[in-house]
């Protein structure tokens, strides 16, 4: 029953959390917001730095792949004590200690396993350690890159040159040169 509590009010402090970081600041095109900020937020709970920067989408990819790394950790180190102490119980020479692998593993193959899964648990910490480390960068960086322009890629139709009459009463002048093409404008510019 405590179970339940704690994940309502963990859903509760994310919604309050997502909701005052996403409440309080103006709708304009360009958000800037602090990197340094982004930063901390996102060290203290994965995701608020992904929220602060209004990249909601990225909040399920680091919650699921945490979650995930922590998950695999939780059940490697589970089935790491289990072998771990299936082979104290069957090397500490008292007779009415149960062994669950008697018949199943012997003692070579349950020293293998568990130094197997040892390495598998520590990997998956490691592996943990830089998914949470990850989403900071991304956050930091996301927040940097709020700063600059996006990019705005345009093409201007060409105009057909002009005929200026050099008298205005004589009509136009056909003494000049016409152009050989249309001059054609490209103008590139990216905002995140």
């Amino acid at each position: 029953m405590g179970h339940c509590r704690v994940k309502k009010l963990l859903a509760i402090g994310v919604w309050a959390i997502s909701f005052s970081s996403i409440a309080g600041y103006a709708q304009d095109s360009l958000y800037v917001q602090s990197p340094s900020k982004v930063t901390v937020r996102a060290a203290l709970l994965p995701g608020w730095g992904q929220i602060t920067n209004r990249a909601y989408w990225k909040v399920p990819v680091v919650w699921g792949g945490i979650g995930f790394m922590v998950y695999q950790t939780s059940q490697t180190a589970d089935l790491y004590l289990t072998y771990r102490n299936a082979y104290r119980d069957r090397t500490d020479g008292d007779p009415n200690t149960v062994d669950p692998f008697v018949g199943k593993d012997t003692e070579a193959s349950l020293i293998q396993k568990r130094d197997l899964l040892r390495r598998s648990r520590d990997a998956y910490v490691l592996l943990s350690l830089a998914a949470y480390a990850l989403q900071i960068l991304d956050a930091h960086v996301d927040a940097h890159l709020k700063a600059f322009d996006r990019l705005d890629f345009s093409v201007v139709p060409p105009t057909p040159p002009s005929r200026i009459p050099l008298n205005p009463w004589a009509g136009y002048s056909t003494a000049h040169a016409e152009p050989k093409g249309y001059p054609i404008t490209v103008s590139l510019r990216y905002r995140f």
